[in-house]
């Protein structure tokens, strides 16, 4: 990354940053947003307004309409041909953080000796960071109040676009994040408890196969051991096994796409649907030029119900931290309270402890050494350096809701993540951050 001036205009190596009053009190009203929102799920739910039966209902909804708007409007708008070309070194970063945050849970789970669905829960927390509502407000806050962020490679750079280039940074991580968080971690991650029990009643069956015990069928067309292995086929045989190879073929096709059909959901449908449209010029003129008619009635329809899906997740936080409201099932799926501590305590430090320290140096040496398109971007560093130690993302309340998963542990993971311990823990990142991006700017 070369000299940026800015950086260095005082002669004072830290004359980029603000004072440290100054940036605790951005942080803070970061944070202070997501809890206001947040507030009013409490008390409603607290009043008995918003009970286990409508949070889940709320949740579903979420998930099936005004996610899937969200992500369309927010990803059809703001990719194009290009930028897919020179945004490309933002999923191998993603890779890199997804894998550290896996080995991180995957050491913490070994050495508190957990089992495998507690384990698959505290790989979900560490891997899947919140990417949407509190980095977005930190990156449009630190764009207007910090001193160096513009890129030299920007004619006539302003905050505006400091802004605008770290939420569509953002944007893509998030999406990257979607992709994987409502498919493996929807699907394996956080697996309904039944899945597991499914695969503990196969085990037995696989072990006896396996050590030779065959069970007795009455399918006269299965080979009996006493049969000759080898006989001659007639034209017949060879015609029925023709048929019946085609048959095959046919219903290995079906069950793809069957698996398909059940693997997609509606937030991976929008996902599709915006690449395409982003991907096809004409497409993304007609959804998003302003003036058009689909503009004017569609897009602006699917925009105003995507407006609703982040504070509508938050408000089912603050709902999920009243404990009066937990469903039964969740009830009774509540672990030991000595288990469940350290279900929390795993996924904290999984989440935003370790992988912070891994990835620090990492993207510092990125930014220093390799020069490579918005790798020289101050934003980039800086939306990096959020994502890596960001809470666990609060979409998957929703998908613990949805799926029944440790529901009493993950609203007190909540409390942890986004009351206690998010404000020294933005804090720290943000100054990180900014001596990465001071040190990578100096000559």
């Amino acid at each position: 990354m070369g000299a940026n001036p800015a950086l260095l205009q005082d002669g004072n190596p830290h004359s980029s940053h603000p004072s440290f009053l100054n940036l605790v009190l951005l942080v803070f009203e970061a944070v202070l947003e997501v809890i206001c929102v947040s507030l009013p799920g409490y008390f409603a739910a607290k009043q008995g307004m918003f009970d286990a039966d409508a949070q889940k209902l709320v949740a579903n909804l979420n998930v099936t309409l005004f996610t899937p708007c969200l992500i369309f409007t927010k990803l059809g708008s703001q990719l194009t041909a290009e930028k897919l070309t020179d945004l490309a070194i933002i999923p191998a970063i993603f890779v890199i953080q997804t894998l550290v945050s896996y080995s991180c849970a995957f050491v913490v789970s070994r050495c508190l000796r957990l089992k495998k669905r507690p384990s698959n829960f505290v790989a979900a927390m560490a891997v899947f960071g919140n990417s949407n509502s509190l980095p977005i407000s930190l990156v449009m806050s630190l764009s207007q109040t910090l001193k160096g962020l513009h890129w030299s490679r920007v004619p006539n750079d302003n905050d505006d676009e400091v802004a605008a280039r770290g939420i569509l940074y953002l944007l893509i991580f998030q999406q990257l994040g979607q992709l994987v968080r409502w498919s493996w971690g929807y699907h394996v991650l956080l697996a309904p408890r039944e899945r597991y029990l499914e695969e503990a009643e196969a085990d037995p069956d696989t072990t006896r196969i396996g050590q030779g015990q065959e069970r007795y069928t009455d399918n006269p067309e299965q080979i009996d051991p006493d049969e000759p292995l080898v006989r001659t086929r007639s034209f017949d045989e060879q015609t029925q096994a023709s048929g019946a190879s085609q048959e095959d073929s046919d219903a290995w096709i079906r069950r793809f796409f069957h698996g398909l059909w059940e693997f997609m959901n509606p937030p991976l449908w929008a996902m599709l649907v915006s690449i395409v449209v982003a991907s096809v010029p004409s497409l993304q003129n007609l959804f998003f030029d302003e003036g058009t008619f689909v503009s004017n009635s569609v897009t602006r329809a699917i925009n105003q119900n995507g407006q609703v899906a982040v504070p509508l997740i938050l408000v089912v936080l603050g709902a999920n931290l009243e404990r009066n409201t937990l469903p039964k099932e969740a009830l009774e799926d509540m672990e030991h309270p000595k288990e469940e501590k350290k279900l929390i305590v795993a996924s904290l430090v999984a989440r935003m402890l370790l992988p912070t320290i891994i990835m620090a140096p990492i993207l510092a040496l990125l930014a220093k050494y390799v020069p490579v398109s918005i790798l020289d971007d101050p934003i980039f560093i800086i939306v990096c350096f959020l994502l890596t130690g960001a809470p666990s993302a609060l979409q998957l309340a929703q998908i613990c809701q949805i799926n029944n998963v440790y529901v009493s542990a993950m609203s007190k993971l909540l409390f942890q993540s986004y009351v206690v311990w998010i404000l020294p823990s933005t804090l720290i990142l943000v100054m990180c951050a900014l001596e990465v991006v001071e040190w990578a700017s100096a000559s």
